[in-house]
């Protein structure tokens, strides 16, 4: 019964934090709890889960559903942030096994224990206590576990924790089966037969200078210093779109002046199941729930001050009309853009880019959690689709990619700046 208080305090107070922005009032959830039932604890987690999902193709989640889509050796486990009476935050996890009867509530850390190891900077990758802090308090709910599906919160968003050290440089991705979730009731979408692609788009080398159409010429100050034509990027793009061609899949690459914001909102409801776009991703000022852009062919001269016609584009496409697109044929995107897995966090989740492609349709995507150079995340995503079409899941594949990363050079890139900042998010197929 002590788990079940537990379960059921926690989950009334997220719902009160979060569905109803009102202050937790733990006298009065302990009066409910008392008469709590089992129902009660499963409805609130519903509600959570589900208020978690960006998409409206998401299957209506329950806990039930969920349940029943894990095997005997899979954990589905909820992060949740409180803010406490100190002033200070905790973390906290729910999970669900095949034999739960209620989804069960573990205390993990502190926000103030996660900063003291978030400043450590690359040391937090080397040593074993940030992977400690989730793991230990786990410890009775993983014997037996080899597949975990994560579902982040707080500052756990901003961070690739899959890529923490377990023991003796093993990875928490080696160890278990890691898979990074935007909600649990992704489970629900797990396919069963992996997917055979046929098709893709691929945006790489794109001449950010190009002159607009509208335009016979173009005077503005040069540009490259700040958004450099991103070279390596061209390369990766030809090599990727010669080893999809040649695995018999069709598609199209756009680089240089083709790969213009007006040729990406054409993907919408195309039958496109892989993407690829190598880009910077910057701010911009816009008063909705997605402040930041992707960058697209003669998106400098907006930049630098030019007057864009109505009716014509900008080049910058923003994660508001990336969201507007329905994108729902695509399996997987992998937006290579410094930082793109970033965003402002709020009570569903992380938004900006990864936001927007999940409210789109898009089912998986490999993002970054911090800058990447041109030439390194070129040769990530050469080894991934490499990987992909051969076959390999998504996970296997990215970690593919990222042990190929730490033997470039004769180890000169194994620093974990060059490979922690790839991550793959609902790749659970």
């Amino acid at each position: 019964m002590k788990i079940m208080k537990q379960s059921v305090t926690i989950l009334l107070a997220t719902f009160c934090m979060v569905l109803y922005s009102k202050p937790v009032d733990y006298t009065a959830i302990n009066r409910i709890v008392e008469k709590a039932s089992k129902t009660t604890i499963i409805n609130i987690y519903n509600q959570i889960i589900t208020d978690r999902s960006f998409n409206s193709s998401t299957p209506e989640c329950s806990f039930e559903s969920i349940k029943c889509s894990l095997k005997d050796n899979e954990i589905a486990i909820e992060i949740l942030v409180l803010p406490q009476t100190n002033g200070d935050s905790e973390y906290v996890a729910l999970t669900v096994k095949k034999n739960y009867e209620v989804p069960h509530f573990t205390e993990l850390f502190t926000e103030q224990e996660l900063e003291y190891e978030l400043h450590k900077g690359e040391g937090m990758f080397t040593d074993t206590t940030l992977s400690a802090l989730l793991l230990v308090p786990l410890y009775d709910e993983l014997i037996g576990v080899e597949d975990i599906f994560f579902t982040p919160a707080g500052k756990l968003h901003l961070f690739p924790i899959e890529y923490c050290n377990v023991k003796n440089g093993i990875m928490l991705c080696e160890k278990y089966s890691f898979s990074r979730l935007t909600s649990s009731a992704m489970l629900i979408k797990r396919k069963k037969e992996r997917e055979l692609y046929k098709s893709y788009a691929i945006y790489g080398g794109i001449d950010f200078d190009a002159l607009p159409d509208y335009e016979e010429k173009y005077e503005g100050p040069p540009t490259r210093a700040l958004y450099g034509y991103l070279l390596d990027s061209y390369h990766a793009a030809v090599d990727i779109h010669h080893i999809l061609t040649n695995m018999g899949l069709h598609g199209k690459l756009y680089s240089n002046e083709t790969a213009t914001e007006n040729s990406f909102k054409t993907l919408s409801n195309q039958d496109i199941q892989l993407l690829l776009v190598e880009t910077h991703g910057i701010a911009v000022q816009q008063q909705d729930t997605f402040p930041n852009a992707l960058m697209f062919a003669g998106a400098s001269y907006v930049i630098e001050g030019g007057i864009v016609p109505k009716g014509k584009e900008d080049g910058l496409l923003t994660s508001q009309e990336i969201a507007n697109l329905n994108l729902s044929n695509i399996d997987l995107a992998v937006i290579s853009a410094c930082s793109s897995a970033l965003g402002e966090i709020d009570e569903h989740g992380v938004g900006g880019f990864l936001r927007a492609f999940k409210t789109a349709g898009v089912n998986s995507l490999v993002m970054t959690t911090n800058d990447v150079a041109d030439y390194v995340a070129g040769e990530v995503w050469r080894m991934f689709f490499r990987n992909i079409v051969s076959g390999i899941t998504k996970r296997e594949s990215l970690l593919n990619a990222i042990k190929h990363v730490k033997t470039l050079s004769g180890g000169g890139y194994n620093s974990p700046k060059n490979w922690t900042p790839f991550i793959l998010i609902d790749g659970i197929d």
